[in-house]
């Protein structure tokens, strides 16, 4: 039964969505993506490159003066810039390939992701699915002992690094039934409901409900306060090391989901090996909520009638 708790009590008849068409997309086309595009993706590379040796023979002929506030070299930074805009022009491809008639069923699950943001994050200040199995781990390589293996568990932790347990918590409980009706695979399965949970923690380049990385970008600003103050009080070789590695580590840290988290978001809907059962999952799970969210706003209508 839906109630205010769902974080529903605003929304109108026009929060429900007659279709799963990709947003912004009023019809879908058959033509493969424009040749320009592929040298769109790496334009910034070459303006990288001759940005940084600019910048290197400037501070060859002109050294700095002041200490610097981070221990990472020019050639990460402009490496890191670089990487991203990589990835995120890369990101904007695999979407854009989502708009292609031939890729219907896998658009029709990135925009079920995007649907179940709008409809459910307002909900997740607080767990209410303790008892739930988390499905995004399903499908994760095991040993004899059944239990994951390290090497799958880092990657694990990496993929779902925007995504909280409560976020997984929560998209495992509601699409778990229609999962297992549709037989998705497990591989899938985690794919669908890690994509959810992303989305859901995020927003997609909206307010986060939560940033997983927020407490490393704290952590990334205490460590260069550390290392300005080893600067100037001059602790010692060790110290200032200790402080540099702890640095170095926030930050890559910080970047890595910050930077690439958009093209994995997509590239997993590249992976799914059996999209017309996910997106049948996705079509279930939205049939019911949107069948429980009209039952909802005519019984406060019927409730607003009689007072």
């Amino acid at each position: 039964m839906i109630s205010s708790e769902h974080g529903w009590e605003e929304l109108g008849d026009s929060e429900i969505p007659e279709s799963l068409e990709l947003p912004n997309s009023p019809s879908r086309s058959t033509r493969p993506a424009h040749d320009w595009h592929q040298l769109y993706r790496v334009w910034s590379l070459p303006l990288y490159a001759v940005t940084y040796i600019v910048h290197s023979r400037y501070r060859a002929l002109r050294p700095r003066r002041l200490p610097t506030l981070t221990s990472l070299r020019l050639p990460e930074i402009y490496g890191m810039l670089a990487v991203g805009d990589i990835c995120g022009y890369q990101g904007l491809h695999l979407y854009k390939q989502l708009q292609l008639e031939e890729n219907y069923d896998r658009g029709q699950v990135a925009n079920y992701a995007g649907w179940f943001y709008k409809m459910f994050h307002k909900n997740l200040r607080e767990p209410r699915f303790p008892g739930s199995s988390d499905l995004t781990r399903k499908g994760l390589p095991r040993g004899e002992d059944g239990k994951v293996t390290l090497l799958g568990e880092i990657l694990w932790r990496l993929r779902t690094i925007r995504t909280t347990a409560n976020c997984r918590l929560f998209a495992s409980s509601i699409l778990e039934d229609h999962i297992a009706a549709c037989d998705l695979n497990d591989h899938d399965a985690s794919v669908l409901v890690t994509i959810v949970a992303e989305r859901l923690g995020t927003g997609f380049n909206q307010s986060a409900t939560f940033f997983p990385e927020g407490e490393l970008r704290w952590i990334a600003v205490l460590t260069t306060a550390l290392r300005a103050a080893t600067i100037w009080t001059g602790p010692g070789r060790l110290v200032a090391l200790a402080v540099n590695g702890m640095q170095r580590a926030a930050l890559y840290a910080f970047m890595y989901p910050s930077l690439t988290w958009e093209y994995h978001h997509f590239r997993s809907i590249w992976n799914i090996q059996e999209p017309d059962k996910a997106v049948e999952a996705a079509r279930r799970q939205r049939k019911v909520l949107v069948d429980a969210l009209r039952r909802f706003l005519e019984e406060k209508r019927e409730d607003t009638g009689s007072e």
